[in-house]
């Protein structure tokens, strides 16, 4: 499966480069299609990093490591892909390298985690809690983070060209 979805991933992005978008047509994704896709992107993504996580601090065989999220966390990264997708334009527009676009990623990131944080607190619903860390802000994001979200910045910078290049 895993060779199936890297095979038709370098075909997307060769068919990207060779026509300049995904598909022939005319018509791009709408802003609903794609903050689904990027909630739910998110979602699975987070689900994943907590399975790794709980490996190395569990010490657990990876097949038996469970991975978590929340509903919540799905709108907090499609709502924050979104405003990812303003940024990546403005940015790249100004001509600004892909390592000079990361801490705006980053900022973004941790902006939406801390506002969708107080509103989900509002409702005694946000699903995450960093007190336990050295270095957070009302525990609600945390340093410790720092290299994930560096990451995600990197991955994220791929996910919206190739969502902004499809065309139906």
């Amino acid at each position: 499966v895993g060779g199936v979805l890297c095979s038709g991933a370098a075909a997307l992005i060769f068919r990207m480069k060779l026509h300049g978008s995904l598909v022939a047509g005319d018509k791009s994704l709408g802003w609903v299609t794609r903050l689904m896709f990027y909630g739910l992107n998110g979602f699975l993504t987070e689900v994943c990093f907590t399975t790794i996580c709980n490996r190395f601090e569990h010490n657990c065989p990876l097949l038996l490591c469970r991975g978590h999220s929340s509903i919540w966390s799905w709108f907090t990264y499609g709502f924050a892909c979104l405003f990812g997708e303003i940024v990546v334009l403005w940015q790249v527009r100004k001509g600004w390298a892909l390592l000079r676009r990361l801490p705006a990623y980053v900022l973004v990131a941790y902006a939406f985690e801390f506002c969708f944080g107080l509103l989900f607190r509002q409702f005694n619903a946000c699903p995450w809690d960093y007190s336990h860390h050295t270095f957070h802000l009302m525990g609600l994001i945390t340093a410790a983070y720092l290299p994930a979200w560096l990451f995600a910045g990197l991955y994220n910078d791929v996910l919206i060209n190739l969502c902004l290049a499809v065309r139906l």
